[in-house]
C-alpha cells in the first residue's frame, strides 16, 4: 500500500557536521590562513622572505581560492539551471577550483 504522506527527510549526523564544518568551520580557517600569509608577506623579518615562505604564499593562495569556491558552491547550486552571468561566474569559478587545488598540490609536491 502506498501512504499519501511523503515522510519527511531527516538530516544524518554526517549530512550536520558537513554543514557545520563547511558553513562555519570553513570561513573562519580561511580567513585565518589569508591573515597568516599576509602578516608572513608583509614581516621585516628575514627569516620570512626565504624561499620556502614565498612559496608558501604562492601556493597558499590558490588553496584560498578553491575553499572560497568550496564554501559558495551550496548557495549556487539552487540556480544553476537558468543561464545568467552570476551562474556562468560561478561555473567559471568551479572549473578553476580544480586549477586551484592542482596548482596547490602540485606546488607543495
Amino acid at each position: 500500500m502506498n501512504s499519501s504522506t511523503a515522510t519527511p527527510s531527516v538530516p544524518s549526523v554526517l549530512d550536520t557536521v558537513i554543514h557545520i564544518y563547511v558553513t562555519f568551520v570553513e570561513p573562519i580557517m580561511t580567513i585565518a590562513y589569508t591573515l597568516m600569509m599576509w602578516r608572513i608577506g608583509r614581516s621585516k623579518v628575514a627569516e620570512f622572505h626565504g624561499t620556502f615562505y614565498r612559496f608558501f604564499i604562492l601556493t597558499g593562495i590558490p588553496a584560498c581560492l578553491n575553499l572560497l569556491t568550496v564554501i559558495f558552491k551550496p548557495i549556487s547550486a539552487k540556480n544553476m539551471h537558468e543561464f545568467s552571468w552570476t551562474v556562468s561566474g560561478f561555473k567559471f569559478l568551479f572549473f578553476a577550483s580544480f586549477w586551484f587545488s592542482l596548482s596547490h598540490t602540485v606546488g607543495k609536491v
